[in-house]
């Protein structure tokens, strides 16, 4: 078992991952798999409607990631050639967007927060790619450039992660623009013990996750978090430390992009000039700051990142605009009442902008300094920001220009999305812990990946 333990871990370990460029091709396969779900799905009766769902939304994904991943082009062929063809002419069950918002509340403030389709879609492939990936890694079907790196590089995983925080970052918005329209902000302890009840819940996760590893005996990346630390627990400090930044972002004026770029580019001032680089990489684990360096020095990093994505969520969640309303802070109940006509349209403007911009500095960035998800560096974080902006711009295209509506699956994902998260993390322990994964041959390995999948997917969609 010991011995098994060992292979596990170097079987993850010392990776130096793919091409960005490879990267950016796989993840259009989920949006083109989305065009064709709600092409097919239009007309069709509930049972088929599901099948069309799990093939779409799960299957096609899973298929990218392991069969298909030297054949990408190939796969969206055979996904959207079929659909267009097919085209089902039964027209999609009427949904006014206008009276869909109208319905979350009369209230201002429910319908200026009211539903948004491209986040739904957005939201879900983030948290869909993820919960394959997590248990596909096990497995030599997925390949080893699209695993973690140990360092220096890009993967397809390291992506992942800065994007699942930049989309908490997104939806943590909503209590500001809130605050920001009804003109009142609820007292600095009120809104801390929030954020701290909030950041609990993910931090008992986090440390039921660090006793049933250590207890069980299961695998570990050590130099991916450190010897205690794990996601869980970067996810659960977040809340507590955008409390602290909040009254002083509102006090001071400073944009909360402004802010988020502050920290991104102190933390790299600080990681190349101070040593903590070397100490980072190179330092024995002797106490208890030193057997946790990379959770410890990365947390700034995705700190920035979400607070990145929170000021992207000032502009992106409303669904009215005003037209003197600046996409850099949120916008007041007087903004919104002389609203611009097209909302969508500038949303996209400002995304696409954000990610070009966000490219081409990681680009230059790049020359200097490779993007290290370990560490969370400067240009990790600009390339998440870049990927991310330009990954929601796509779906406000299709969601909310072309009126393409979210698969059942997709709206499950993105309501449950930290129960759909914990449910792989479980289903992936449960399995590591009773299959021999590194040494099943790719048959064996896509059946019991798409057993997993199908399983959340049912859960997910009609049980939760």
């Amino acid at each position: 078992m010991e011995n098994y333990k060992h292979r596990h871990e170097q079987f993850v370990a010392d990776l130096s991952g793919g091409q960005v460029s490879e990267i950016y091709v796989i993840s259009l396969v989920v949006p083109a798999a989305f065009v064709a779900g709600h092409l097919v799905s239009r007309g069709l009766d509930a049972r088929r409607q599901a099948i069309v769902d799990f093939i779409c939304v799960w299957a096609v994904p899973l298929a990218a990631l392991t069969v298909y991943t030297n054949r990408v082009w190939l796969l969206m062929a055979l996904i959207l050639l079929p659909a267009l063809l097919y085209r089902n002419p039964h027209p999609i069950p009427a949904t006014d967007r206008r009276s869909r918002a109208k319905h979350v509340g009369s209230d201002l403030v429910a319908s200026y927060l009211g539903h948004r389709p491209y986040l739904t879609a957005y939201r879900a492939a983030l948290l869909v790619n993820t919960a394959i990936a997590i248990l596909a890694v096990d497995f030599p079907i997925f390949p080893r450039r699209f695993a973690k790196v140990e360092t220096w590089g890009t993967s397809i995983m390291d992506l992942g992660v800065g994007s699942f925080v930049f989309s908490m970052g997104i939806v943590s918005a909503r209590p500001t623009l809130c605050y920001a329209v009804e003109g009142r902000y609820p007292p600095f302890w009120k809104s801390f013990w929030e954020a701290l009840k909030n950041s609990a819940k993910v931090l008992a996760l986090g440390i039921a996750r660090l006793i049933s590893v250590k207890v069980l005996g299961y695998q570990e990346h050590v130099s991916e978090y450190g010897v205690h630390w794990n996601f869980f627990i970067t996810l659960g400090l977040l809340p507590a430390f955008m409390a602290l930044l909040q009254p002083f972002a509102r006090v001071s004026k400073i944009p909360m992009l402004v802010l988020g770029l502050a920290v991104a580019f102190g933390y790299e001032i600080v990681l190349k000039n101070t040593g903590l680089l070397e100490w980072v990489l190179g330092a024995p684990r002797a106490n208890i700051l030193s057997t946790n360096k990379e959770g410890i020095t990365s947390f700034w990093g995705f700190l920035a990142i979400f607070m990145i994505g929170q000021s992207v969520g000032y502009y992106v969640l409303p669904s009215i605009l005003g037209k003197t309303s600046s996409p850099f802070y949120p916008q007041t109940r007087e903004q919104i009442k002389q609203p611009t006509e097209n909302p969508t349209k500038r949303i996209f403007y400002y995304l696409t902008a954000t990610a070009l911009l966000c490219h081409g500095l990681f680009v230059v960035l790049r020359i200097a300094t490779e993007p290290s998800r370990r560490l969370a560096n400067l240009p990790y974080i600009i390339w998440v920001t870049s990927f991310s902006t330009g990954f929601l711009a796509i779906f406000v295209i299709l969601a909310d220009l072309l009126h393409y509506e979210a698969l059942p699956s997709q709206v499950a994902v993105n309501r449950r999305g930290q129960s759909t998260f914990l449910l792989a993390n479980v289903l992936t322990g449960l399995i590591n812990m009773s299959v021999n994964t590194i040494d099943q041959p790719r048959e064996i390995a896509l059946l019991i990946l798409v057993a997993y999948t199908a399983t959340i997917f049912v859960i997910t969609r009609y049980l939760f």
